[in-house]
């Protein structure tokens, strides 16, 4: 018996539809201020004559426009050398007689003086004031970080390395958009004569990054008569950094801090102006000691272009707005926040 084996093969076929999408692109954007119209910078300053209790005033504008302009956050920092920025200047007998020299008033020459001091930095009283406006010109945000408590060397000095490399924070320019600084250099009162016709040399240099999705929230002071009036307050610890992804389908953050009241429910809260309305982040109740922290993945379906973020009391929120007004028991923003949600 002859059994003949045959084998067959079958091709399988299955429905199928193919799509292409042609000609994408990833751009790059980019980072590029000018101040007072000048890019770069080489506006110089003087402050002439100083003695205790004048005043001078360094002010400048910070322009984040351009077609491809980008939010930025924009930090600055005063650069002193201590080894070549202090110099005597003009010598005069009480400034040699309070540095125990002996004067020569011929020669119009201190010699031997024990006690030479010619830093003046730590005798300059400082404030320094930021406003915001967005690329209409309209202003939309404005801050006190220093209001003449300070000195230039208490701001921008670091003891630990004992350089001038310290950068202050002075918040979020809209892309478009233009930063107005205002700063007072004040002699203190009590200056006495060893500052007579010192001189001391120093650099301002302002840097803009792109928004990390960092910012600090602090108890920051308010002034009845006066509007423009929201003041840091450097003296404590009660503030919160809310981090957060900038760029994101959702609203990915972190919060932690110190509530101004302890055992106290706190709710997140972010808007143009949160006092008419806004949306809520989160909520949580600070600990015994004030400690609060929150995080999450929120939904949001908006972007957070250029907005206001506080921690309110829960109590005095909803989402039409602030219900009531204690701003002694809030955290405010220190610099506009930036998202993007990617969904839309």
């Amino acid at each position: 018996m002859l059994v003949a084996a045959a084998s067959v093969g079958i091709t399988a076929s299955y429905f199928s539809d193919t799509e292409k999408s042609v000609g994408n692109t990833l751009s790059v954007g980019t980072i590029d201020i000018s101040i007072n119209d000048q890019n770069p910078w080489s506006q110089q300053f003087a402050l002439k004559d100083m003695k205790p209790g004048y005043t001078d005033y360094i002010n400048f504008e910070v322009q984040n426009a351009g077609p491809s302009a980008n939010p930025v956050d924009v930090y600055k920092r005063i650069i002193i050398d201590p080894l070549t920025a202090f110099s005597t200047g003009v010598q005069t007998e009480p400034e040699c007689i309070e540095e125990n020299g002996t004067w020569d008033n011929a020669a119009k020459t201190c010699s031997t003086p024990t006690a030479e001091d010619n830093q003046i930095d730590k005798a300059i009283k400082y404030d320094l004031i930021v406003h915001v406006f967005d690329a209409t010109g309209t202003e939309v945000w404005w801050q006190t970080i220093y209001d003449d408590e300070v000195s230039i060397k208490d701001v921008y000095y670091n003891p630990d390395n004992s350089a001038y490399d310290r950068y202050v924070y002075l918040g979020l320019i809209p892309a478009g958009g233009k930063m107005k600084v205002e700063q007072s250099y004040k002699m203190a009162e009590e200056t006495t004569n060893w500052a007579q016709g010192d001189v001391m040399t120093f650099d301002i240099e302002v840097k803009a990054e792109q928004v990390k999705g960092k910012v600090v929230l602090d108890n920051k002071i308010e002034k009845k008569d006066d509007a423009y009036y929201w003041k840091i307050t450097q003296a404590d610890d009660i503030q919160g950094i809310l981090t957060f992804v900038p760029k994101n389908p959702t609203f990915d953050f972190d919060f932690e801090g110190y509530a101004p009241s302890a055992s106290t429910s706190y709710t997140l809260v972010v808007g143009t102006d949160p006092w008419f309305s806004g949306k809520t982040i989160g909520t949580a109740v600070s600990g015994a000691d004030g400690s609060i922290t929150l995080n999450g993945d929120v939904e949001l379906s908006t972007d957070l272009k250029d907005k206001k973020v506080w921690l309110v009391l829960t109590a005095d929120w909803n989402e039409a707005g602030m219900t009531a007004w204690n701003p002694t028991q809030y955290l405010f923003e220190t610099g506009l926040i930036w998202y993007d949600d990617t969904n839309l």
